[in-house]
């Protein structure tokens, strides 16, 4: 119900006013997907020199897979409702992701983002080094205290904060322990001062500062670990475990990769083999 709470809110919303969720038509679905197309998304530029801000229009109209996951929540919500009778059809049609092969950031400009951040705060630096080496959720780290520290046992204690605060853990590994005994370790409390993603804006900023040619968002840092562990031959099956990620999901976004790693694997033990005979 808490789910479905935000999606039936934008439908009445956006649709037809006032009216319960099961009388909703056709042509109330045709607006509100007029609505999301019609959505404009700024982004804020900074002159250099004179230092204004002017704000520049990024695109218009809601990303697809935001509209895709609009319209698979609502089309279960019109399915039940259709099994219960309280209407005759679904009216809705869902919109299909768009699924891309995650391009992780590339490891010379995550040094360089790491190092500029390290001369710009500590606490930037500490926080985006914390999830680049964990793969954890941005909303995870940000609600992450001392008391989920559990030094007895050498683990952590993460909480998924987009399934009701599911707990899984992690552990203590030698570049997490360092940072966290650099700052601090306390008794309790709140172990990175950002109250929510627009806090962690200091990670585009830096990649400004840089000039880089590709830019990456907060979520490319967990995209980046598990492409990461996926190449250094951790299975799929362990990092849904330690990323606390459904092993589909991970299976329909990671695959490519593991099949690269795979095949280049093959490859050097072909290139290993010739030789061998070649020496013989």
């Amino acid at each position: 119900r808490s789910t479905l709470f935000p999606y039936t809110t934008l439908f009445r919303s956006v649709a037809a006013g006032s009216k319960f969720i099961y009388e909703y038509k056709k042509e109330d679905y045709i607006k509100l997907i007029n609505y999301l197309n019609s959505l404009q998304t700024f982004v804020t530029k900074v002159n250099k020199k004179t230092k204004e801000k002017k704000k520049e229009l990024l695109r218009t109209g809601a990303a697809q897979n935001s509209q895709s996951m609009y319209t698979r929540t609502l089309a279960a919500l019109f399915n039940y409702m259709v099994k219960e009778k309280l209407v005759t059809e679904n009216i809705i049609s869902r919109i299909p992701a768009h699924n891309k092969v995650p391009r992780p950031i590339a490891p010379d400009d995550m040094k360089a983002i790491l190092d500029k951040l390290k001369e710009t705060s500590i606490d930037q630096y500490n926080i985006i080094y914390f999830i680049y080496n964990t793969g954890i959720r941005i909303s995870t780290a940000l609600a992450l205290r001392w008391e989920d520290i559990d030094w007895s046992q050498n683990r952590i204690i993460f909480r998924n904060v987009k399934v009701q605060g599911k707990e899984y853990t992690f552990p203590i590994i030698e570049p997490l322990k360092n940072i966290l005994q650099s700052m601090g370790p306390k008794a309790k409390g709140k172990i990175f001062p950002y109250e929510n993603n627009s806090s962690l804006h200091f990670f585009g900023k830096a990649q400004e500062r840089l000039n880089l040619v590709n830019r990456y968002g907060l979520h490319k840092l967990k995209a980046t670990y598990i492409s990461d562990m996926v190449n250094a031959g951790v299975s799929l099956e362990d990092l849904s475990i330690i990323t606390n990620t459904e092993l589909r999901t991970l299976k329909k976004h990671y695959m490519k990769i593991d099949q690269k790693r795979i095949a280049d694997h093959r490859s050097e033990e072909r290139r290993v083999g010739k030789e061998c005979r070649s020496r013989w």
